[in-house]
């Protein structure tokens, strides 16, 4: 996981937070950019949580507060409270804009990897910011559970921006603007007939998993997983 950091003319916005803290993270960003840094969390998750207390400023939407609180892998059962964190958090809902001075985002929700996944979206540029949501590799409702339509819907929202490249959390290149597209079309198109499963090594539950025949290193690489008690859920459902 890495940190993307944008400067602007008055500010840098660092996005995501890496864990284990990496002491000295925001010293370093504001010594190369020389102006002060605000930290954005795109979701609750641990790994983007772990620099968090060195920022005066940190961004997370409300909605994953007690998922951070809970240690950044399970909730703390305490609704939009971030109780116990060594650190203030801001509220960052859909629209929240932030102005770098020459430069400025716009936070976007598109819940499923976690409930208060965002991106962020410069529309000038095209740049998108996907954290974990818009990636070569979802790993979706490990912490909470968003009904995939919901995602879908996230996605389509993203498809019909204007996006010139994705910067995901775990890819250190950037990724083609078309990936939320690419997303759905391969939801949609092997989802359904994937016999592929995935055991999550935090709590040994089965996923159904989509991997395609790209390796790792392409561009082309995705893989998706989700939990297969809820995937046949909602088959169930549906019928």
């Amino acid at each position: 996981m890495q940190t993307w950091a944008v400067c602007g003319s008055r500010c840098v916005l660092a996005v995501d937070s890496p864990a284990p803290e990496i002491p000295g993270l925001r010293e370093y960003i504001e010594d190369i950019f020389q102006k002060p840094a605000i930290m954005i969390n795109t979701h609750g998750h641990i790994d983007h949580i772990g620099c968090n207390r060195q920022f005066s400023e940190v961004y997370m939407s409300r909605k994953d507060w007690n998922l951070a609180a809970g240690g950044g892998i399970f909730r703390s059962g305490k609704t939009d409270t971030a109780g116990g964190l060594p650190y203030k958090l801001n509220d960052m809902p859909e629209g929240k804009r932030f102005s770098l001075g020459d430069r400025s985002f716009t936070a976007v929700s598109v819940p499923g990897h976690t409930a208060g996944s965002m991106v962020l979206y410069e529309q000038e540029t095209g740049i998108l910011f996907g954290g974990d949501a818009i990636a070569r590799r979802i790993l979706y409702g490990l912490s909470d559970w968003t009904p995939l339509e919901q995602y879908k819907s996230g996605l389509r929202k993203i498809a019909g921006l204007h996006i010139t490249k994705v910067c995901s959390a775990h890819d250190d290149f950037p990724l083609p603007g078309n990936m939320a597209e690419r997303i759905l079309e391969n939801i949609d198109k092997y989802l359904p007939y994937t016999e592929k499963v995935w055991t999550s090594p935090v709590d040994g539950r089965i996923f159904k998993q989509i991997v395609t025949e790209a390796g790792e290193e392409s561009i082309d690489y995705f893989s998706f997983v989700i939990p297969a008690d809820r995937c046949e859920e909602k088959e169930n459902e549906s019928i």
